[in-house]
């Protein structure tokens, strides 16, 4: 799972991000936006990191860490909470432990808020099943970390209509949360609504967006890891649809058959699967079926398409068409270890601008330490970034 020391670097907006934090006080960066997202808990975090760890990338990549096993813990948590036996809720939890949608969130500090945001709307789900008071807090800090948790109350709003006890207060909080953001921020804040140029393509790019993003970015790469063909190759691509087809084909015959509370179950995970993308091809849907395989987006769809998953795999066990739970352990096992290799394999292609960027860098330091003169050169096209050398001095200056 781990590169070896001197392989993970800053990544595009890693740079841009962070010389924000050079410039801006404390309150300042709280409230500045980070692209579409406006995240003033996330900033909170990132500032502490930048103070704690400067330029030292595997710092960020630490904490990242520390959150993804606190996604586990608490995905834990739920699955007991939905009464899955504790071996069978172990097992199932391990398939949220690697995965090739994790590449960006880790190793990419700009993305590091879904993470973030996934551990809140998390908790807003535990707490939405223990009918806990504390779901308004953890849906108002899922909302201001990251734009996949913005306007989260709306969907639980939708979840309290399924289970037939509407919770107004849930919509009233998460249209709060929309709204807040763009108040504070005013015009710094970017684009939090869709562009629509040609309505008829734009429509069906976004729908593109959500089921290429769902089917093929959450399903087939927790089923099928390392199974991604060219979106040309038609017959291959279809394939890598079929986890997603025979899981919701699933869903759609039990909602005939089951009871009640496990067919309200099954219709309110959909919810907080599709939702992410939704939100995000609303905000982004212009970049088109490129941002549908986006790894950052996948990180909470997969975590509840293990939860799916889960109480699945419970059903079939109580109807005995399951018997052996260590074949299902081996069986995952097996899965985690192409998911590592997968994992790594993209990771090290991922890395190669970053390193370039590290090895541009250490040039820059060298330069201010020999008391050089920074050149007022653009950055170069792998940083990707509408800046100029002499915008990183603050923070070389800082590391050194």
């Amino acid at each position: 799972m781990f590169l070896k020391r001197r392989d993970m670097y800053f990544f595009q907006d890693d740079i841009g991000l962070l010389i924000q934090h050079a410039r801006n006080n404390f309150w300042q960066f709280l409230i500045l936006p980070q692209a579409e997202h406006f995240a003033p808990l996330l900033h909170l975090f990132t500032y502490l990191e930048f103070k704690l760890f400067g330029l030292n990338f595997y710092g960020y990549f630490c904490f990242s860490l520390i959150l993804h096993f606190l996604n586990l813990l608490l995905l834990y948590r739920i699955l007991i909470l939905l009464k899955l036996s504790k071996k069978l809720a172990l097992t199932v939890t391990l398939l949220f432990f690697i995965n090739l949608t994790f590449v960006e969130p880790f190793l990419w500090f700009s993305a590091q808020g879904v993470i973030l945001a996934n551990l809140f709307i998390a908790l807003s789900f535990y707490f939405f099943l223990k009918r806990s008071i504390f779901i308004y807090f953890s849906i108002l800090a899922a909302a201001f970390s990251y734009s996949t948790g913005l306007g989260l109350g709306i969907i639980f709003g939708l979840l309290s209509l399924i289970q037939g006890k509407f919770n107004f207060y849930f919509f009233l909080v998460g249209i709060i949360s929309v709204v807040i953001g763009p108040l504070v921020a005013a015009d710094k804040l970017g684009q939090i609504i869709p562009v629509i140029r040609n309505p008829i393509i734009d429509i069906l790019l976004y729908l593109a967006f959500v089921i290429g993003g769902v089917g093929r970015g959450v399903f087939s790469r927790l089923f099928l890891p390392g199974f991604e063909p060219r979106h040309f190759e038609t017959s291959k691509t279809l394939f890598s649809f079929l986890p997603f087809a025979l899981i919701a084909s699933l869903v759609v015959f039990l909602q005939r058959s089951a009871s009640v509370k496990f067919r309200q179950l099954l219709l309110s995970l959909p919810f907080l699967i599709v939702y992410p993308y939704i939100w995000a091809g609303a905000v982004r849907f212009h970049f088109g079926i490129k941002q549908a395989l986006a790894e950052r987006y996948a990180y909470t769809p997969l975590f509840f398409t293990v939860i799916l998953t889960g109480i699945l795999l419970k059903y079939f066990f109580a109807k005995k068409i399951l018997n052996s739970n260590n074949i299902l352990a081996l069986m995952v096992f097996i899965l985690l270890i192409f998911q590592t290799v997968v994992f790594h394999n993209k990771a090290v292609e991922f890395e190669k601008r970053p390193l370039q960027t590290e090895k541009y860098i250490d040039q820059l330091k060298l330069k201010i330490e020999n008391n050089e003169i920074l050149p007022d050169y653009p950055l170069p096209s792998y940083i990707n970034q509408p800046l100029k050398v002499p915008d990183l001095y603050p923070i070389l200056k800082r590391d050194l």
